[in-house]
């Protein structure tokens, strides 16, 4: 499927800062399986048109420790999705694209990444398509696989940290280069990402009876093309705090996280792409039941790209942790609603949301 390259895939941006690059290496001294089914199905509905969305999606993660230094993880994705938008039906399934990562730290508190987009991926779509695909990489709804494929591309980076007072404070910078694909099957016109550039600062410290974390990422694009013409993918800025601690000893644990996402207006295909503002909001109290924990969490996500489209999404939902043999399970549910208005590429669509998310994780330690 066609995707916008250097989309940030907001199903995984919950926070993940790292204090320091020693204690990123250090979680990596053992290999780690992770795989996690999720169905996910939403359906929108108005007096002037329907829509709906289901997918299924098999998320899986390699880790693997190279020495006392080095690591390499390895991630992708089996999705099956399909739409059908005022009886107008349609699909996408296969492989989304395959990432490869691999990191070295030259010292306690400098790591070095490179990293490769196998394009193992759906990069290409038909015209029939366009509308399954502008629901699956809404924003709004977080879905596990927004994206099947974005070609070829290379990314290079660098992550380096300190302790600065209590704080421990780490920074980071990336170059990621792109090769060219056809979004359309017309095999008319070919799609040349341009070069994106990140830079990113984070930390955390001890608050009150928790952790606060908190962090900023900041991308620039240049040099894109679509066709014989130049286009363009507006900045995109990143905020990320959460605080995780104990409401006293014995009780329960609470994790309080939020994130924005802020894109500058852009240009594809000689049409204007609106600047877009993503806010989620998160909160999960976690009780413990010898080893095992139930998670009660409450999410609320805001989305608006222009002036005409918008959507808010309420989740209710419950995730648990259950240690089985050498196996750690992470089953979780959660119901939406909410509304949406978008520009599905074929046209609007505007309406009530409901939907419902399955997850069964595994993670496997060894």
């Amino acid at each position: 499927m066609a995707a916008r390259r250097g989309r940030w895939t907001l199903a995984v941006a919950a926070l993940t800062i790292a204090a320091v690059p020693s204690v990123a290496m250090a979680q990596l001294t053992e290999r780690v399986v992770r795989i996690a089914p999720t169905l996910t199905s939403y359906k929108m509905s108005s007096p002037d048109s329907a829509a709906s969305l289901t997918q299924t999606a098999v998320p899986i993660f390699i880790a693997i420790p190279i020495g006392s230094k080095a690591s390499i993880d390895i991630g992708t994705a089996f999705g099956a999705s399909s739409a059908t938008v005022d009886g107008r039906a349609a699909s996408i399934n296969g492989l989304t694209d395959t990432q490869i990562r691999g990191s070295y730290a030259l010292t306690d508190n400098v790591v070095f990444t490179l990293g490769l987009n196998a394009p193992t991926g759906k990069a290409t779509i038909s015209t029939s398509q366009l509308e399954i695909a502008g629901l699956l990489g809404t924003d709004l709804l977080g879905n596990a696989v927004p994206a099947y494929g974005s070609g070829l591309a290379i990314t290079g980076g660098i992550a380096v940290g300190r302790q600065v007072g209590s704080w421990n404070v780490s920074g980071g910078a990336s170059l990621r280069q792109a090769t060219g694909f056809e979004p359309f099957d017309t095999g008319s016109v070919r799609f040349v990402p341009g070069s994106e550039y990140r830079a990113s600062l984070s930390g955390d410290r001890e608050v009150g009876a928790g952790r606060l974390a908190i962090g900023v990422t900041a991308s620039t694009f240049a040099g894109e093309k679509f066709g014989t013409t130049a286009t363009a993918t507006g900045n995109r800025y990143l905020g990320q705090a959460a605080w995780i601690g104990s409401l006293g000893d014995g009780r329960p644990d609470l994790v309080l996280s939020g994130w924005h996402l802020a894109s500058g207006t852009g240009e594809y295909a000689g049409t204007t792409i609106s600047s877009q503002q993503v806010t989620n909001l998160q909160a999960a109290v976690g009780f413990h039941l010898g080893e095992k924990t139930i998670e009660p969490t409450l999410e609320f996500r805001r989305w608006t790209a222009g002036e005409n489209q918008r959507g808010t999404l309420s989740l209710l939902g419950v995730r648990t942790r259950i240690p089985v043999g050498g196996v750690t399970l992470f089953p979780g549910a959660a119901f939406g609603f909410g509304s949406l208005n978008h520009d599905l590429g074929a046209g609007a669509f505007g309406g009530s949301l409901t939907g419902f998310r399955l997850t069964l994780g595994m993670a496997r330690t060894f």
